[in-house]
């Protein structure tokens, strides 16, 4: 087997797949057989080390991750509802990615709390929202560096408008994140979330943005369609640090003394919205339909350069 793994070091998820896909063949009762195939990535992950000793960090994690992997399927019972196809290689990432990314400090999938009616539906079409995407013109580039020296950049691509069950319009930030690896290559992330610019000058604020709101494990494993929640300053004065709250909005948890990330309902719902196509401008409209159906699309606009404004 000769495979560049290299790669894989920037998206571990991608790594999991090609673990998962070596696995297929491993019949249901055969542990002896899952460890052959384990001895054999674990032998192609040495080889790529002495290849290219400038990179054992990623191999390293590699191995991290596999030990993991490994782990999980010592037990028959995950061995065999895998082979017997009961799950696929997504769901495994949704069900096991803490245990394989580590850092289980907090809940970080916020799937459940995705809401269909959270957005207000459209009028004359119950199958759309009313929520829209607008790209801005000049597309913004601002740099920071981490706690490890690395580089971080964020760049504001566009706003989501959205109109929330009480009629009140909002909107969430779409952002292109890239951050420098430990190669010195730029990994990039398409997030939503609400970062302030002005208070990056914060070194606390600043901290909670880089280090949790834009960590590997937030923007992995949240399974909310980019939607990764924002920093603000705590309502919770009682509640200690590295703490859960769920509350009425959301999800929060006490990052610092002063700032806590928090997942919205209605923004995480919106986003999930519009990632599958109902929102009044998503590209999966039915034209055809709307060019025989003028008065909805007079109204589908009226709503569409309300959330413009």
């Amino acid at each position: 087997m000769d495979i560049n793994l290299l790669p894989y070091g920037k998206d571990i998820s991608q790594f999991v797949k090609f673990v998962l896909l070596l696995y297929s063949g491993v019949t249901k009762n055969d542990s002896d057989d899952l460890k052959r195939k384990n001895q054999e990535i674990v032998r192609l992950i040495q080889h790529s080390k002495k290849v290219k000793p400038d990179k054992l960090h990623v191999y390293d994690r590699l191995l991290d991750v596999l030990s993991s992997m490994s782990e999980i399927f010592s037990k028959s019972e995950t061995l065999k509802d895998f082979s017997n196809e009961k799950f696929s290689a997504e769901e495994f990432l949704r069900n096991y990615a803490e245990e394989i990314f580590g850092d289980n400090k907090r809940k970080y999938n916020m799937r459940n709390l995705y809401d269909d009616k959270m957005i207000v539906s459209s009028r004359n079409n119950p199958e759309k929202k009313v929520l829209k995407y607008n790209p801005y013109k000049h597309e913004g580039r601002y740099e920071y560096f981490d706690k490890n020296g690395r580089k971080v950049i964020i760049s504001p691509l566009g706003e989501l408008a959205f109109r929330k069950d009480n009629y009140i319009d909002d909107r969430i930030v779409k952002y292109r994140i890239q951050k420098e690896l430990e190669t010195g290559e730029l990994f990039e992330n398409i997030v939503y979330s609400d970062i302030s610019i002005f208070d990056m000058d914060d070194e606390e604020y600043k901290n909670a943005v880089l280090e949790e709101l834009l960590s590997e494990n937030n923007i992995a494993l949240s399974d909310c369609d980019g939607y990764i929640g924002f920093i603000e300053k705590t309502l919770y004065h009682g509640v200690e640090k590295d703490k859960e709250v769920i509350d009425l909005d959301g999800y929060i948890y006490k990052v610092s003394d002063k700032y806590m990330l928090k997942y919205n309902k209605d923004a995480l719902s919106a986003v999930i919205d519009y990632s599958l196509g109902r929102g009044i401008n998503s590209e999966r409209r039915d034209e055809k339909t709307e060019k025989n159906n003028n008065s909805k699309k007079y109204n589908d606009k009226r709503e569409d350069n309300q959330l413009s404004r």
